[in-house]
């Protein structure tokens, strides 16, 4: 049996990295929607589809994320909805590394 592992630190660490990569455009905005997933309750259904994947390499803490991943991850605004975002975000790792 696998034991599953926290997504939410990798997935903020992550984030946090794009907003600082994005400092001058809407990396502030980045930063704060790193700071709601890593706010997430533990049992959130989203984060679960994505830790059924292999998106999150708990090695070395690396996320491997596609094209698709990214734009949403470029996109975000700070007046948008992370609960949308985030329902975004699991479907498009679920598709990216279900299909692979």
């Amino acid at each position: 049996m696998t034991t599953r592992r926290d997504a939410r630190p990798f997935l903020a660490h992550h984030l946090r990295q794009r907003g600082d990569e994005r400092r001058d455009l809407n990396g502030a905005d980045i930063h704060q929607l790193a700071r709601w997933v890593e706010n997430l309750p533990a049992n959130d259904g989203r984060m679960a589809r994505v830790e059924a994947t292999e998106a999150i390499d708990y090695r070395d803490g690396s996320v491997n994320v596609g094209p698709d991943v990214t734009a949403l991850i470029e996109g975000w605004g700070g007046d948008g909805d992370p609960d949308l975002w985030l329902d975004r975000f699991a479907r498009v790792i679920e598709r990216q590394h279900l299909a692979s």
